[in-house]
């Protein structure tokens, strides 16, 4: 003889299936938050990497630039450029702008070609592009 199930008892167990699969669907959607948090995560680190490797860049730059800083050369430098100073034994060539009496032709005038010159060139275009018949 095969026994029969009450009614009462798979209406009991439909709550318990309904509660599991609540659980379940829970549990699924907390993961899915959790990977989008992780690949959040995963880009903001990406991102200070970037950061990082260009701020140690930077640092390495400054750092040269300190030892540099540190040498007799730059100290030279900054003696001639910044303070007009020289070392023994240097020579000093003073450059003394001319004046227009000099006879020296003056920057403007050198410049232009004369006008005669620059209408023939003009002329010299106009006959390769329009030939006269």
């Amino acid at each position: 003889m095969t026994q029969r199930k009450e009614p009462m008892q798979a209406a009991g167990r439909r709550p318990i299936l309904l509660l599991f699969l609540l659980l379940c669907v829970l549990f699924i959607t907390g993961y899915v938050g959790r990977l989008g948090q992780l690949a959040g995560l995963r880009a903001d680190i990406t991102a200070k990497q970037v950061e990082l490797n260009a701020a140690l860049d930077r640092q390495a730059a400054l750092l040269d630039e300190q030892a540099y800083t540190r040498t007799e050369q730059y100290t030279d430098e900054v003696m001639r450029d910044q303070f007009g100073m020289s070392r023994p034994g240097d020579k000093l060539i003073v450059v003394v702008p001319s004046r227009e009496g000099d006879g020296a032709p003056a920057a403007a005038e050198s410049a232009s070609p004369p006008a005669a010159e620059a209408d023939a060139i003009w002329r010299q275009w106009r006959a390769l592009f329009a030939p006269e018949e």
